[in-house]
């Protein structure tokens, strides 16, 4: 008999977290897609672009004359580049080199504006620890770094980055990168900066309820999925949105993603 009360009390306690489990609402993402080659998108935001390290020029040994490595080879070169002190990307090294030909870049764009401090190291990386080869810092990029051209950027070493700005590759799509979906509506939880959805205001925590003339409860999740994707490459398409008990529509421009690290 003891043991069946038991049982039950437990059953009792875990009919609350069942019940917050079962209730859990689904989350989706609005779809990104490549820009055609043959579409020439407008002029990237500030501060946004694609950055390549094309080749560095080492000292022959370290500041306190050690070699770089204990058999005497040359250092395995690595790229950092921090953000206001944090790190936004490092490379994966190159090997064995005083004047490597790196030829490396970030998977996407980085975001880089002049008014923040921004700071370049070239590491050597081995297996067990690293050595700095030389720091860069300012605000913004380097002047000498303009688009299209390449740059050689003086170290605190006396080493040389070699590095190019490239135009920024923009995607199509709203940039709700996460949204939950509810029955009557579609709370918005991370929207992408640089996007037609944050161009047009929509805030995280925003509940969309329209897309258009058309209600999410009347939508249904998947045709109001289909249709939020829809609506982000659409200028003039509108969105109402309830911001606690203010409701309000958003008008969406049509234009472009510019994802950056």
């Amino acid at each position: 008999m003891r043991w069946h009360g038991i049982v039950r009390a437990r059953s009792l306690l875990l009919l609350p977290l069942l019940l917050l489990v079962a209730c859990a609402f689904p989350r989706r993402a609005t779809p990104l897609s490549e820009v055609h080659a043959s579409v020439a998108p407008p002029e990237a935001p500030p501060g946004v672009m694609r950055l390549r390290f094309l080749q560095a020029v080492i000292p022959p040994r370290k500041r306190g004359g050690l070699a770089w490595d204990e058999d005497g080879s040359a250092p395995d070169v690595s790229v950092r580049v921090y953000r206001s002190g944090d790190l936004v990307w490092q490379s994966e090294p190159v090997e064995d080199g005083l004047s490597p030909e790196l030829n490396v870049s970030p998977p996407e764009n980085i975001y880089l504006p002049d008014d923040v401090p921004i700071r370049i190291e070239v590491w050597d990386v081995d297996s067990v620890a690293g050595d700095p080869i030389g720091i860069w810092r300012g605000m913004g990029l380097p002047e000498s770094a303009l688009l299209g051209a390449n740059a050689r950027v003086m170290l605190d070493s006396r080493a040389v980055i070699v590095m190019r700005v490239e135009r920024a590759q923009p995607k199509r799509g709203l940039g709700l990168a996460l949204y939950e979906v509810r029955s009557d509506r579609l709370l918005a939880i991370r929207v992408l900066p640089r996007s037609p959805a944050s161009r047009a205001g929509l805030e995280e925590g925003d509940a969309i309820v329209a897309i258009g003339e058309d209600s999410i409860e009347s939508l249904g999740s998947s045709r109001a999925a289909s249709a939020l994707a829809r609506a982000g490459t659409h200028r003039g398409a509108t969105l109402t949105v309830l911001r606690g008990s203010t409701r309000q529509i958003l008008r969406l421009d049509g234009g472009f993603v510019w994802q950056a690290l």
